[in-house]
């Protein structure tokens, strides 16, 4: 074999070498993560023990609805943002969050709104969530929260009654006595209480309604029963030191 055939020879094998290792790479890089197909979507909700308000079901038809559904699409097309921007205009999701595990599944990770009190009023009803925001009332929401009648204002229930209802959810005496509250006026708002044959709670403007109930606790426990026999219909607390009993 002469000098020239083995030359031609060794680069040869040095072209088909280099050949091979082209196609091992552009191989590779279609065996990447990012081209490999979803292999699975799983809902991660964080408070289900809690509230059950929206269904895996239904966020999977939003997303395909808006061409966001991942499941079988290459991983680098997923757009995650989107899809987290579209979840969270669901109006039962406070929040979400996606991202892709090692084993090529997307985690579709949501907290649900959670109901502070409900409003009831003619026409119409909803809640006010954690976050003073009003919320859509849906027979799925079931949550046990304050009851607010009468004439409501959005305003007034995202304001003054959400301070209320916090406060009435972190007080083991009050939360347990009263039944629902009525709004005849901002500067006007009336308690009823839990049972039958309770009076009347005229509160006045909610300003104060600490001080207020305060008062009305301490006459429950030290003075109600010198006037049991009374039979008021309602108990005014707007009068300094007073509670002011009417038949």
């Amino acid at each position: 074999m002469t000098e020239k055939t083995r030359f031609i020879l060794r680069m040869s094998g040095v072209g088909a070498v280099a050949l091979v290792l082209l196609i091992s790479i552009a191989w590779g890089k279609k065996q990447t993560p990012q081209n490999v197909p979803c292999a699975a979507v799983e809902y991660d909700f964080q408070d289900i023990a809690q509230r059950a308000y929206v269904t895996s079901a239904e966020l999977d038809v939003l997303l395909e609805k808006e061409n966001l559904y991942p499941l079988g699409k290459p991983l680098s097309g997923i757009a995650l943002q989107r899809m987290e921007q579209t979840i969270n205009q669901h109006p039962m999701v406070q929040h979400a969050e996606c991202f892709v595990t090692p084993r090529n599944k997307v985690i579709i990770q949501l907290t649900q709104r959670a109901p502070l009190l409900r409003v009831q009023k003619a026409g119409e009803t909803y809640f006010i969530d954690n976050h003073r925001r009003k919320m859509e009332a849906r027979p799925s929401v079931k949550d046990s929260v304050l009851v607010v009648k009468g004439a409501v204002s959005e305003e007034l229930a995202s304001t003054a009654l959400a301070d209320f209802a916090i406060w009435l959810r972190g007080n083991s005496y009050w939360k347990k006595k009263i039944h629902y509250v009525d709004v005849k006026t901002p500067k006007m708002v009336h308690l009823h209480l839990n049972g039958t044959k309770q009076p009347c709670i005229i509160l006045g403007e909610l300003k104060g309604f600490q001080s207020k109930l305060a008062k009305l606790r301490t006459f429950f426990e030290k003075g109600a029963d010198a006037t049991q026999d009374k039979n008021y219909t309602e108990l005014d607390l707007r009068f300094k030191d007073q509670v002011i009993g009417r038949k």
